[in-house]
């Protein structure tokens, strides 16, 4: 009897160090993990901090970029009213420079003959045609 005490004693005493080196492993390898895991969260609280840090500086950016274009656009604006302003340019041809044109024509070449009247600004003129 002494001999199956023993040894159902030695198989207990076995298993049991098993499981106490098994419980022992698995803490220190939980801990390992819990340490990795800090790790990488207070590495990934810093790229946050870090990436919340370069959105504010890009939204900066932005806001002295749409200034600073804002700016240029008024500038342009104001450029361009003035140059339409002092460049004034006439859409249409006005009626007395048509007819100042008309005065100063020369007598048309001998192949050319005496067509139809034109009345323009109450007067009459000679349009020729080529025959």
């Amino acid at each position: 009897m002494d001999f199956v005490y023993f040894i159902s004693s030695f198989l207990i005493g076995i298993a049991c160090g098993i499981g106490l080196y098994a419980g022992l492993n698995r803490n220190a390898s939980n801990k390992q993990l819990q340490q990795k895991l800090l790790v990488t969260q207070s590495q990934l609280n810093q790229l946050s901090e870090e990436t919340t840090e370069h959105i504010h500086k890009i939204s900066d950016l932005l806001e002295q970029t749409n200034h600073s274009f804002n700016q240029l656009n008024q500038e342009w604006l104001a450029q361009t009213e003035n140059l339409r302003e002092s460049q004034a340019i006439p859409l249409a041809i006005p009626n007395e420079t048509i007819v100042s044109s008309l005065d100063t024509w020369q007598t048309p070449p001998k192949d050319w003959v005496k067509g139809s009247q034109q009345i323009i600004k109450g007067e009459k003129e000679k349009v020729f045609t080529k025959e």
